[in-house]
């Protein structure tokens, strides 16, 4: 006989039901409470698990069988008899408790693996697909009315939980969403003549569009604890988090080693006009990311300006002032994101609170726990929880890496979305974002805005137009109220400062003149000759050596002037090479 209804069992240690449930919700709570979803997310997590009292389940943890063991639907089962006594009691809003219904179905039904979407009519299909006594093909019986509902009673009874209170709550949180996402779309103020389309049309889109955000929302809050939970039960040591006080307090030490680099440029750099302006720009954007409110703003700077550590500089303040959980910062290109790594890493001072996570950081070493490697095995696992949970207080991260969280079905994809939650976010280089995807991210840049209390900051020299009229869907710039959109502001006597580069297109007006190695050749050596130094930028890695090698013959007495970058190169080689290049031109080299 059974004594205890358990969720998890590790050899002889087990972990109850109870405990799971009310620990994961203990966690969703605290998630929940920073974005007004505090009782949605603790009525999700208290349904997410029910199954696993019915016995079949018991029976497959206790006893260690193969069996597939259903324990989805039971929560989602309860809910769906519980909404239909509120849904007669209040027909005038049984257009909202179905809409309600169907998010928290799917969010229970889908906390171990993704569905089809859910039919809103009746009772749902995944209802009948996965439900306890109607499964066809499976001749086990289900004991949902002798198990699943005789647990549900117990906690009722034993630890005074009323579902009815709960999901009234968090029906009513729903119901301020549902209002929030109607205020957004009417804010937008879309213009008739812009599309095809009816506004009706477009306005439809963005409203399904933000509910599924939603679902993804709940649901990565959801699996983000569970996993938590139940990673902690198994693991040897559990995975300590970082505090709030401890994140507060690096804030600080990182606002104060960026104050002293710049103090140190004061000392050791000659006061020209570009110096003095860096200094004015940077010194701007930390003032205003001390009263910055969440929202999404543009920092647009040439290039030559400072604009990754006035960013991060405004990210700090933002954090400090504003109680940001984390930063994380996004590039598209891989070389970018390797250099302002680096530069990053040198202001926190601490590699314990930055987390790189891109394709050229490899997880390597033994998973033994045999005394010699365990210690290094302890950090593999850090490091491995660190990349499905994106738990640091610094992330720095591609493009693809963090649109991947947005949007991919991945387990640790929909996990790390709800780490978004009250962070600032540095989107640099941010209009190489392609055309195709514009629009699914001006609606989610949006929905980080409104419903996740983020901090957007689009930074690039040349700023693209996410915001035109012209667009069905559009970035909302500025913050809440659509105030203070432009961080920094330059008229063109500042920006005439940064003019300091020649720039020579051989492409031609189209960009599609072919031109032979000799021809580009001869014209770098001309320039090289009248200039003080020069680069070449080419769009290939084949076409890079073949124009070095090229140089290579003719410039016999280069004097180890002549430099080769390329992603052919290994990461480490190529951050050398740039050192190496930054050197000779601080020494004045040509």
């Amino acid at each position: 006989m059974i004594k205890k209804i358990i969720a998890h069992k590790n050899n002889e240690n087990i972990q109850t039901l109870k405990e799971h449930l009310f620990q994961v919700a203990g966690k969703v709570r605290k998630i929940g409470k920073k974005i007004g979803i505090e009782k949605i997310t603790i009525l999700v997590s208290l349904l997410h698990d029910l199954g696993k009292s019915d016995r079949n389940f018991q029976n497959y943890i206790y006893n260690g069988t193969n069996e597939k063991i259903n324990h989805s639907s039971a929560g989602a089962r309860f809910l769906f008899e519980k909404v239909r006594y509120f849904v007669e009691k209040n027909l005038k809003l049984k257009k909202d408790w179905l809409l309600f219904l169907e998010i928290m179905e799917y969010v229970i039904f889908s906390h171990h693996g993704l569905y089809d979407v859910i039919s809103s009519e009746g009772e749902s299909r995944t209802i009948k697909r996965r439900n306890y006594d109607k499964e066809k093909d499976d001749k086990r019986k289900y004991y949902y009315e002798e198990d699943v509902k005789k647990y549900i009673k117990d906690l009722e009874v034993d630890e005074n939980v009323d579902f009815n209170k709960y999901i009234s709550e968090a029906f009513e949180e729903f119901e301020i969403i549902f209002k929030k996402i109607n205020d957004i779309i009417k804010e937008e103020k879309l213009d008739q003549k812009l599309s095809e389309k009816n506004i009706k049309e477009i306005e439809e889109e963005k409203r399904f569009f933000y509910y599924s955000c939603i679902v993804r929302l709940i649901l990565s809050i959801l699996k983000e604890a569970d996993i938590n939970d139940t990673e902690n039960f198994f693991q040897e040591e559990n995975i300590e988090k970082f505090s709030e006080k401890e994140i507060l307090e690096l804030w600080d030490k990182i606002g104060n080693n960026i104050n002293e680099k710049y103090e140190s440029f004061e000392k050791n750099s000659k006061k020209t006009k570009i110096n003095e302006l860096r200094k004015s720009l940077s010194e701007n954007a930390r003032k205003r990311g001390k009263i910055d409110t969440s929202g999404v703003y543009k920092l647009e700077l040439p290039t030559g300006s400072g604009k990754t550590l006035t960013s991060f500089r405004y990210a700090i303040e933002q954090a400090k002032f504003q109680k940001k959980d984390r930063i994380i910062y996004i590039t598209a290109f891989l070389s970018v994101l390797e250099q302002n790594a680096e530069e990053i890493k040198r202001l926190v001072k601490n590699d314990d609170y930055v987390l790189e996570h891109h394709s050229n950081i490899t997880q390597e070493g033994n998973d033994s726990k045999e005394t010699e490697n365990y210690e290094k095995y302890k950090e593999l696992l850090k490091r491995q929880y660190l990349l499905n949970s994106w738990d640091s207080p610094v992330i720095l991260t591609t493009m693809v890496q963090f649109y991947n969280t947005l949007f991919k079905d991945k387990s640790s994809n929909i996990r790390r979305f709800s780490k978004l939650i009250n962070s600032v976010i540095i989107v640099d280089e941010v209009q190489s974002l392609p055309k195709k995807a514009i629009y699914i991210s001006n609606l989610m840049t949006n929905f980080l805005k409104y419903f996740m209390n983020c901090t957007i900051i689009h930074c690039t020299a040349t700023q693209p137009s996410f915001d035109k009229d012209i667009l069905e869907h559009r970035v909302i710039y500025g913050n809440k109220n659509g105030k203070n959109t432009d961080i920094v502001k330059m008229n063109k006597k500042e920006r005439n400062v940064f003019e300091r580069v020649k720039v020579y297109n051989l492409a031609g007006k189209n960009g599609i003149k072919t031109l032979e190695t000799e021809q580009i050749s001869n014209f770098i050596i001309e320039k090289y000759e009248e200039n003080e130094s020069i680069l070449v930028i080419l769009n290939t890695k084949k076409a890079v050596k073949k124009i070095y090698d090229n140089l290579k013959e003719k410039l016999e007495n280069y004097e180890g002037n002549l430099h080769y970058l390329s992603t052919n190169m290994c990461a480490t080689h190529r951050l050398e090479k740039i050192k190496e290049i930054k050197q000779k031109l601080s020494e004045n080299k040509k």
